[in-house]
């Protein structure tokens, strides 16, 4: 009969955990069930860096967090650009290493002329411009967020390239994990989505923090909540607009109340079915009958496709054969705008001997009207 013996050092080492009353290692990273509990910190950030962004550009800004999610480098899509500004600034304190604004070419030269420069070919004073704009947004976005994490966020200052891609402007391999948030932001006339980009390995200090000032059952509630704009108030993380913490609500009722358990019904007693509130929305019912007294208003469609600033000598300079080069590159869609609010992009076309657009992208509905908002 053959037997199989362990030895004794072997029994020691599967047994020392219990002896000691040690548990395994708790996560100290970063991990998919925590990306709807980034919400409320990230949302922190935003409702700081728009006012600076408002002070730097002067025109009124607003802005909230749409999504977080785990990716790779690779993956970072959907601006919907060929080429994007990529903002790098470099981490230390609280978070260490590099982190990314990526932002879609068109929006970034939107900005740029905001700020008082030419966007037509990028010079280098230009991105100046722009890197300065981002460094004062992200020193006080990272205010709150240090508060959140307890330990100083320290950022260098924001260089900003154009490149092709997020993976083609850093020297990180392709497939570094990497967390985004998406940012749905609007300056002035500028609208569109940018991005923040932390590796993985920057982020995961907030893996822990997250979930020990989460409450119970606040991942769940923040994944299925919808994405609410921060307007700049210049409170701090906990005065965002944010899911990620709702008020704690009560534990189902698994048992009765012990003291209405121990009390029988008599023949006397009244029972009645528990009535709970409805729970169906009641706003959207309306909302045909409302629509209607609006379907006779006319309104002013614009299709535009591109803008420039000049001096006051090149205006007046203007002569036939003068070439005006836009802000938009040729393969570029053009705006479709609604009263002066941007709704669609779309391509052009030649309809018979006119000019038309076909419609390729519809801005969304809650985009449409925080866009028309005075």
């Amino acid at each position: 009969m053959n037997e199989q013996r362990i030895s004794q050092a072997e029994i020691d080492a599967l047994t020392a955990g219990l002896e000691s009353g040690s548990e395994p290692a708790a996560n100290t990273g970063l991990g998919t069930n925590d990306l709807p509990l980034l919400r409320d910190p990230l949302g922190g950030f935003i409702s700081r860096a728009v006012p600076a962004l408002t002070e730097v550009t002067g025109a009124p800004s607003e802005g909230g967090v749409a999504d977080v999610t785990l990716t790779t480098l690779k993956e970072v899509t959907g601006l919907g650009a060929a080429r994007v500004l990529v903002g790098r600034a470099e981490l230390s304190g609280g978070l260490k290493g590099p982190m990314y604004y990526v932002i879609p070419l068109p929006l970034g030269k939107m900005l740029i002329r905001q700020l008082g420069e030419s966007a037509a070919e990028l010079a280098d004073e230009a991105l100046g411009k722009l890197a300065v704009a981002l460094t004062k947004m992200n020193k006080a976005g990272l205010k709150p967020l240090s508060e959140y994490l307890g330990a100083e966020i320290i950022a260098e200052a924001v260089a900003v390239r154009e490149s092709g891609s997020l993976a083609e402007a850093v020297e990180n391999p392709p497939e570094t994990p990497v967390m985004v948030a998406g940012v749905d932001m609007a300056a002035g006339d500028a609208m569109g989505r940018i991005l923040l980009v932390l590796p993985v390995e920057v982020a995961n200090p907030l893996g822990p923090v997250v979930r020990a000032k989460a409450p119970r059952g606040a991942a769940l509630a923040a994944s299925s909540a919808p994405m609410v704009p921060v307007v700049p108030t210049g409170a701090g993380p906990t005065s965002a607009a944010s899911p990620a913490q709702p008020p704690a609500s009560p534990a189902p009722p698994a048992q009765p109340p012990a003291a209405a358990a121990s009390v029988l019904p008599t023949a006397d007693s009244v029972v009645q079915p528990v009535k709970f509130p409805s729970i169906a929305p009641e706003a959207p019912a309306q909302q045909p009958r409302n629509m209607e007294l609006l379907m006779d208003v006319r309104l002013k469609v614009t299709v535009e496709i591109g803008r420039t600033r000049r001096h006051i000598r090149d205006v007046l300079s203007l002569g036939p054969g003068y070439v005006l080069e836009l802000d938009r590159l040729a393969n570029e869609q053009v705006d479709v705008l609604v009263n002066g609010k941007l709704v669609a992009k779309a391509e052009v076309v030649v309809v018979d001997e006119n000019y038309g657009a076909r419609i390729t992208e519809v801005i969304s509905p809650g985009d449409r009207v925080q866009a028309m908002r005075p």
